[in-house]
């Protein structure tokens, strides 16, 4: 998978020298406490084994060069990857499970597979994990809660498809204008406003993240018209508020990136006071250029950051 610089963390391939140092893991009463009794010696070479095949069930972790534990990724149900995590206590607390979860779901993203976590329901240190990054309970299996991430990114197809699916979605724009845009305006802002504002804001093609069968965010995206047509732009990046931190954000940008690959450049304009939408927009490679624009139903000037091939 992918190193994380924040954490120096790395997800690979188990090796014949991680015996040990995964029999000091499984083998610890705390960190067994809802999994199963401690491994034996023997326990620990048969799970030893399913990481060495040629298709892992589990892969080992790294931090710092250091096996710090192991993550599990491997076919649930159709279409469905179950994940998990196990690290050493001394890792614990310090968002390695955060990370290692960032990871995993970024991996079954670009293969379009649907997530699950099993865990005790006393496992409470995984439930909350799983509800950060948008999963939800979807019931249990053999004593065990388990936590669905039905996440989808769809590009839309048809103009009737972006009024019809997306915006009808997007009552409650509380969430998605937070003190930025006049109450008046908010009032006023009705399903049939919203549906005929798909092009103005969404630009000419739109990208949507669905939660089962709720869209929860989309991105617009298109060239930037008579004003640069050999440049893209990305017109709107909108996410609801309760799926902030989920990684919905970074997956949508890339879909409309992707589309965009193209151009030379690509530009975007954003609330120059939203400075987590900036350093989020700063990750993602873009920077500001010093222009900035008040729009009419805006409430503080906006910025626009541009994003170099």
């Amino acid at each position: 998978m992918e190193t994380s610089r924040l954490l120096n963390l790395f997800i690979r391939r188990m090796m014949e020298s991680d015996l040990e140092p995964l029999y000091s893991l499984l083998s610890d009463p705390e960190v067994m406490r809802f999994l199963e009794p401690p491994y034996t010696r023997e326990q620990v070479s048969a799970f030893h084994q399913m990481g060495l095949s040629e298709n892992p069930l589990v892969y080992a972790v790294e931090a710092n060069g250091v096996f710090v534990g192991y993550v599990i990724y491997h076919p649930y149900e159709k279409d469905s990857i179950e994940i998990g995590w196990v690290l050493l206590p001394e890792y614990w607390r310090h968002g390695y499970a955060s990370e290692l979860t960032r990871q995993m779901i970024d991996k079954a993203s670009k293969e379009n597979k649907t997530l699950v976590i099993e865990c005790d329901p006393r496992q409470e240190v995984t439930k909350h994990i799983a509800q950060k990054f948008g999963f939800t309970l979807a019931g249990s299996r053999d004593g065990l809660d388990v936590y669905e991430r039905n996440i989808t990114i769809k590009k839309m197809e048809t103009d009737d498809e972006i009024r019809g699916k997306a915006y009808v979605h997007w009552q409650s724009w509380h969430e998605v204008y937070p003190g930025m845009v006049s109450q008046d305006y908010l009032d006023r802002f009705t399903l049939e406003k919203a549906e005929k504002m798909a092009f103005s804001w969404g630009g000419d093609h739109l990208i949507i993240a669905k939660a089962g069968d709720r869209v929860i965010g989309f991105v617009g995206y298109g060239d930037r018209g008579d004003e640069a047509p050999e440049n893209g732009e990305i017109f709107a990046l909108y996410i609801l508020s309760e799926y902030y931190g989920t990684g919905v954000g970074k997956h949508l940008m890339d879909a409309g990136l992707e589309q965009l690959k193209g151009y030379p450049q690509i530009c975007l304009w954003v609330l120059k006071e939203n400075k987590r939408a900036i350093r989020f927009y700063e990750k993602c490679g873009f920077h500001p250029d010093g222009q900035e624009m008040f729009s009419k139903n805006v409430e503080a000037p906006e910025i626009r950051m541009v994003r170099d091939k």
